[in-house]
């Protein structure tokens, strides 16, 4: 795990640069990332994450439910597991949420928005984590064979390498 966040650290500079530099560059590489992360079995990327948990679109999600899919980054197996909810709600209300009101992402006037997030995030209690399957294997697999050449691309080429991988499987 170090050596891979290692690797991400010397990559992000450059590849933050290829795309525009400045807050336009990390705006593109936080971007890339949200959409390729894991929030847990068979759930790949943020708009995902919005269906899978709370079966609605990305744009429809409310404060309290984004700060409870950004609190599963930590660890997605652990926390996106219904058992262990108690331990994604406190991330949640203890630190995700005030950070997002120490940032301004709640309304001053309007102290109700904040309250409504800190009591109302969690997916509903009939969630059904998905199961792994083979095909939830095999894409892995696909992923991690690209990741693999783009980093070998990378240090070959000494530049961020970007690819698009294309399968006749849907995930």
């Amino acid at each position: 795990k170090v050596l891979r966040k290692a690797r991400e650290i010397y990559w992000a500079k450059p590849y933050e640069e290829f795309h525009g530099g400045g807050e336009k560059g990390k705006r593109y590489v936080l971007e890339q990332y949200l959409n390729l992360v894991t929030f847990g079995p068979g759930i790949q990327g943020v708009a995902q994450a919005a269906r899978s948990f709370f079966g609605k679109n990305l744009n429809e999600i409310t404060k309290g439910e984004a700060a409870f899919i950004v609190s599963l980054l930590k660890n997605p197996l652990t926390y996106s597991n219904p058992t262990h909810f108690n331990r994604t709600s406190g991330r949640v209300t203890d630190y995700i949420l005030p950070r997002m009101r120490e940032n301004g992402m709640f309304d001053r006037n309007n102290p109700q928005e904040y309250e409504e997030a800190l009591t109302n995030f969690l997916p509903s209690s009939d969630y059904q984590r998905p199961k792994s399957g083979l095909l939830d294997e095999a894409f892995i697999f696909i992923r991690n064979q690209a990741r693999n050449w783009v980093r070998k691309a990378q240090m070959f080429l000494e530049r961020p390498v970007e690819i698009k991988v294309e399968t006749s499987v849907d995930h």
